[in-house]
């Protein structure tokens, strides 16, 4: 047990994840502007932005990301310490 308490790969994972963490309470209002902006095209053009659409397919793959990393269901990193995902 104390070799577990003394790992060092185990805190930092404790520390990414809550770093992770905060990167998801910050794209929590990305998306919520990312939603408003869209209805604002959506209401004036007609139909939305493929920008922020791709934008929000690439945060939903970022963040579907970090859950798997911090829940354990992954061993690797999302972004910075891998690519940006694409969509």
């Amino acid at each position: 047990m104390i070799n577990n308490v003394l790992n060092i790969n185990s805190w930092l994972r404790l520390l990414y994840s809550f770093l992770y963490g905060f990167a998801l309470c910050f794209l929590s209002y990305i998306l919520f502007f990312i939603v408003c902006a869209q209805f604002f095209v959506l209401f004036i053009k007609g139909e939305p932005c493929t920008c922020l659409t791709r934008v929000g397919s690439q945060i939903k793959t970022f963040i579907a990301a970090v859950i798997a990393y911090i829940t354990f269901n992954s061993d690797a990193k999302p972004f910075p310490f891998a690519d940006w995902p694409k969509e």
